[in-house]
């Protein structure tokens, strides 16, 4: 802008005021946050010192800026909320003057988090991942996706393109699966005594053996058993009186 480039910085706190030496705060510390994403050795104490000036003056130099020694004008900045914006529409034309509160281009709303929609209950234990167009999303223990990264992949794909463009009208939908998968057994419903709280016992090869139920599906059971155990008959109809746990 009025030919000198303006440097873009995905803040965690955006950067309200100028800085200069010795100034400390919040902002300084994401500023050096963001410094370090793009390939700076500074700290992280939230201290605008020499070390953290030196690394933004390297950043602006080598876009063709300028800076004054020791300090950070916020007028040199253009904050975004995320490392990965796309620009929806650009509002100004090139060559316009720009009033103080006009706008130049908008970007999509930003992506907080992400809530899956009725999740499955009862479900096998570890940590889970959403698989949207091919790309794995951590997911927490309540079904949702908070962590910046993940969000910022989660808006690069085509399903959530369509999603926006939509206006909410059309369904976002994905794969909901355990982050590291596990060997299970599919075995008859019957085959499974002592059932209680997604426990029971089978009789593989002779032997009474403990298991986990973690699914089931068109009549049949999914189990899996201590780690070792590889059966490889399973008594359709056991002796319940076998003990097993």
């Amino acid at each position: 802008m009025d030919d000198r480039p303006v440097l873009t910085l995905a803040t965690q706190r955006p950067l309200w005021r100028n800085l200069d030496f010795d100034t400390e705060g919040d902002d300084v510390a994401s500023l050096q946050a963001e410094l370090r994403r793009l390939g700076k050795d500074v700290p992280d104490h939230g201290y605008f010192d020499w070390v953290t000036w030196n690394a933004y003056r390297e950043i602006v130099e080598a876009s063709g800026g300028k800076t004054d020694y020791g300090a950070l004008s916020r007028a040199d900045i253009l904050w975004i909320a995320t490392p990965d914006a796309v620009v929806e529409t650009c509002d100004a034309q090139v060559g316009s003057a720009l009033a103080p509160d006009q706008v130049v281009a908008t970007l999509p709303v930003a992506l907080r988090s992400v809530q899956i929609k009725n999740p499955p209950v009862d479900v096998a234990p570890g940590e889970r991942v959403l698989a949207v167009d091919g790309v794995q999303l951590p997911i927490d223990d309540e079904g949702r996706i908070t962590s910046t990264d993940a969000l910022a992949e989660l808006i690069t794909t085509p399903t959530y393109t369509n999603y926006v463009s939509s206006e909410g009208e059309s369904v976002m939908s994905g794969i909901y699966s355990l982050a590291e998968p596990i060997s299970v057994i599919p075995v008859p419903p019957s085959a499974i005594y002592g059932w209680a709280d997604g426990q029971g016992c089978i009789i593989a090869d002779g032997q009474a053996v403990p298991v986990d139920v973690v699914g089931s599906q068109l009549g049949r059971s999914f189990i899996t058993v201590e780690a070792g155990a590889d059966p490889s008959t399973v008594r359709t109809v056991p002796d319940e009186e076998t003990p097993c746990r």
